[in-house]
């Protein structure tokens, strides 16, 4: 759904106001007519403001007021605000109009604003029978530009949910790298390089060449560079697996059918590079995407493979469906050898023992610089993508160690899975300031009842990344 900001409302659609139960008295904005309409709903116990009442009031001008229940206040949480609205935009009592016009409560505005683009976000593409509703809405703000920055970082966040919740057969490595161009093309301060097979294998990036062996598509590591400011750069490295069969380690077949989200961490940083481009921060910034489709077939790489990485230290391949830490291994020293960032931060769907250890809501943080982990964490406050830190300490080396290579790619089984994977990317950046975030749990919703997303990818990591750029 689209946003726009506006000052004021008029009557050429329904006006939408929410109302808290303690505040369901307090009727604003309108003339007395609609006020006396609205104040008989009231009195006659149809509208009471319980959380996500939905009530539409009309006189005899025909005017159309849609009371929304926000319940009590002091349980009215951002995230609530956010899920009421999107329960909002899909209501039926709604449905049949365009445009809708929204007064948002005092301070509410912004959250408002993401509930509608982001909650209002629907993946139609392959549908033959678009679902009703309205394709608009006008929300008042005194605060105009702030609201409408924040409508731009949510339209970030749907653009990356578009990479994802697309079919992987078109979303491939071609097809993100002409997307990548797209995005980038005739931009001030970008410039792009990708780096083909041929120069894959001259420069000895081997993790990311086994990933893709079975694929007909072609491995690429793109390097979009922004030259915004002066300074060292500070690094993304984003893991774009366009399909994860699992390779020779097949997934159980109920886990295959929405492993094009295994994209997921390029596509954040797709989004996070469209913010860049609109704000132009007055600083320096590389954004590796590592591309490559992890299937099944005679050229497919096997377990117990040992594989000499672009850093120089030999891999075993403990398991093929551990492919995403292989990826970003070989970008993230590639990264730092070539561009020596100041700081490093990669997102990657990489681990399904996220889910087990936070839930589907958290994203899993993992550094041994506080400094950095704190701004991040505040930005995920601050921006509603959570985020838990993990511990890293020495002796995780222990479960990554083997007798036939320097580093395993996993430790025992159902043991520190997370943190493990987080132990195994340090060994590959050096002595570089160095996040890892896992978004392997929040990436997508397999259902229609999570927050306010509602079904398929979810973006998050966008705005997090987003905020930490412009605010740190």
């Amino acid at each position: 759904m689209q946003a726009v900001v506006v000052s004021k409302t008029d009557w050429k659609s329904p006006v939408v106001e929410f109302f808290c139960e303690e505040d369901v008295r307090k009727v604003e904005f309108f003339d007395n007519e609609m006020k006396a309409e609205i104040q008989k709903f009231i009195n006659s116990g149809l509208f009471s403001g319980k959380k996500f009442e939905i009530v539409p009031v009309t006189n005899h001008s025909k005017k159309i007021v849609i009371l929304a229940g926000c319940g009590k206040t002091k349980e009215l949480s951002p995230t609530q605000m956010r899920i009421i609205t999107a329960k909002l935009v899909h209501s039926q009592v709604i449905s049949g109009y365009n445009t809708i016009q929204i007064i948002p409560m005092k301070g509410r505005d912004s959250e408002i604003a993401e509930g509608v683009v982001i909650g209002g976000y629907t993946w139609e593409k392959y549908l033959t029978e678009k679902a009703p509703g309205p394709s608009k809405a006008m929300i008042k703000s005194s605060n105009v530009k702030e609201v409408e920055k924040i409508i731009f970082i949510a339209e970030s966040v749907n653009y990356a949910r578009d990479l994802v919740n697309d079919d992987s057969d078109f979303m491939n490595s071609v097809q993100i790298e002409r997307e990548v161009k797209k995005l980038v093309s005739g931009k001030k301060g970008f410039s792009v390089k990708v780096l083909e097979e041929k120069e894959l294998k001259k420069l000895g990036l081997n993790l990311i060449l086994a990933v893709n062996g079975a694929s007909p598509y072609p491995p690429k590591l793109i390097i979009a560079k922004y030259n915004g400011g002066k300074g060292k750069y500070t690094a993304f490295v984003g893991k774009g697996v366009t399909y994860d069969s699992g390779g020779l380690g097949l997934k159980p077949s109920e886990y295959m059918k929405y492993m094009r989200d295994d994209i997921g961490g390029v596509a954040v940083l797709m989004g996070v590079m469209r913010n860049v481009i609109k704000f132009r921060p007055k600083k320096n910034f590389i954004f590796a995407l590592p591309l490559v489709e992890n299937m099944i077939g005679s050229k497919a790489y096997k377990t117990g493979k040992i594989i000499k990485s672009y850093s120089g230290k030999t891999v075993e391949v403990e398991h093929t469906d551990a492919e995403g830490r292989l990826i970003l291994a070989d970008a993230l020293a590639y990264v730092d050898k070539n561009y020596k960032p100041e700081t490093m931060i990669d997102i990657a769907t990489l681990t399904g023992a996220c889910i087990t250890a936070l839930g589907y809501d958290y994203m899993a943080l993992m550094s041994r610089d506080d400094e950095l982990a704190d701004s991040l964490l505040k930005s995920g406050q601050k921006t509603n993508d959570r985020m838990w830190r993990m511990p890293l300490y020495p002796e995780l080396l222990d479960y990554l160690k083997t007798k036939d290579a320097d580093i395993n790619t996993l430790g025992p089984p159902r043991v520190a899975s997370v943190i493990t994977a987080g132990e195994f990317l340090s060994r590959f950046v050096g002595n570089t300031r160095w996040a890892h975030i896992d978004i392997g749990a929040a990436v997508f919703v397999n259902d229609d009842h999570r927050w306010y997303f509602g079904h398929g990818a979810t973006g998050k990591g966008v705005r997090i990344l987003t905020d930490f750029i412009l605010s740190h």
